[in-house]
């Protein structure tokens, strides 16, 4: 899987926890493991009914950004 179908699958599911009531604002965060070595992830401080995919991170599991 590409790392557009990761952020697009975060999207989605951050998405379904806000409208589900779960979260409000831009109060947690959602992630998928990508490998043994990255992940992709919400940012911080961003409102997530307004959240894009192009807005989700990979990182690798010791913090740096890959792809943003």
């Amino acid at each position: 899987m590409s790392y557009e179908e990761y952020k697009q699958r975060v999207n989605t599911a951050t998405l379904n926890i806000y409208h589900a009531g779960l979260f409000r604002l831009s109060a947690g965060n959602v992630s998928a493991r990508i490998n043994n070595q990255l992940a992709a992830i919400t940012p911080s401080r961003r409102q997530y009914d307004v959240l894009k995919p192009e807005d989700i991170c990979i990182i690798s599991l010791d913090g740096k950004l890959v792809a943003g």
